[in-house]
């Protein structure tokens, strides 16, 4: 089981890109999506992500989860706009990693 590492989420801010990496759970491992914040459900914290794909996603605390930066994920990223090809999200897209090369 992968194990959360609390520094990733110290340094991860709403709204950035990221990949979410779980062995737990195959229906969004390895899916790009971007960081919307931390929820409690039962008083436990879940993050909570949204992606082009699925839409929302919700990873409990206790989920075996990684976020990798979305660095490391550029080419994945590129190749899921030119896939997607929603315009809108990719404008998106292009301004944040232009933003955060900066």
């Amino acid at each position: 089981m992968i194990r959360m590492y609390i520094s990733c989420f110290i340094h991860l801010n709403a709204g950035d890109l990221c990949k979410v990496v779980s062995a737990n759970n195959p229906i969004y491992n390895g899916e790009i999506a971007v960081f919307k914040g931390v929820e409690y459900y039962f008083q436990l914290p879940s993050y909570v992500f949204e992606s082009p794909i699925s839409n929302r996603i919700i990873v409990s605390s206790e989920d075996g989860f990684e976020v990798l930066p979305y660095k490391s994920s550029l080419l994945h990223l590129i190749d899921l706009a030119l896939d997607l090809q929603d315009e809108k999200w990719f404008e998106e897209l292009v301004y944040k990693l232009n933003y955060e090369s900066q």
